[in-house]
């Protein structure tokens, strides 16, 4: 089954019907569920090729805790990096909280300037919830906030059949 491409004709749809202004609620929530599969999509802005995207998140529904030990969940975490190769910036194991089984990743070489680092994190979650999100940490201010990011709409198909894909494993 392809997931992303059936999240994408939901959102479309949905934003075809109820066309969302997100310029004016600054940024507005889709989900969708499908075959167990529940994909949630925060968006600042979009055009019908493109979407700029605050937030995704994707687990299964399968109705019970999945069950997985931290070496399986880093290899989990392997199989990701070798997949989302297309992403603005290529990702990399972090940290594993073994006794939580949850796996941090973030951009390999983040965007790096003179007052801010900008970069990708994932989280991953023995329960098979992986959040995307992008950041960008000041360093005058030492602090860490939010930013939005763009993908196509080829790539967010992509992007979320490659983590249903990894969740499945």
């Amino acid at each position: 089954m392809n997931y992303g491409q059936s999240f994408i004709q939901q959102l479309l749809e949905f934003l075809v019907n109820e066309k969302p202004d997100a310029k004016e609620n600054k940024q507005f929530k889709f989900d969708a569920v499908i075959d167990q599969i529940k994909v949630q999509i925060n968006l600042s802005d979009f055009d019908k090729f493109s979407f700029v995207i605050d937030r995704i998140e994707i687990c299964g529904l399968d109705g019970h805790r999945q069950t997985i030990t931290a070496d399986k969940l880093k290899q989990r975490g392997e199989l990701i990096v070798s997949k989302l190769t297309y992403l603005l910036e290529a990702i990399q194991p972090v940290e594993l909280d073994a006794h939580n089984l949850k796996l941090l990743l973030r951009s390999r070489s983040p965007e790096n300037n003179q007052t801010t680092i900008s970069y990708f994190e994932m989280l991953m979650e023995a329960t098979g919830r992986v959040s995307l999100q992008r950041y960008r940490y000041d360093k005058g201010e030492e602090t860490r906030t939010p930013v939005p990011f763009h993908l196509t709409k080829d790539v967010l198909i992509k992007l979320i059949n490659d983590i249903v894909d990894v969740i499945r494993c």
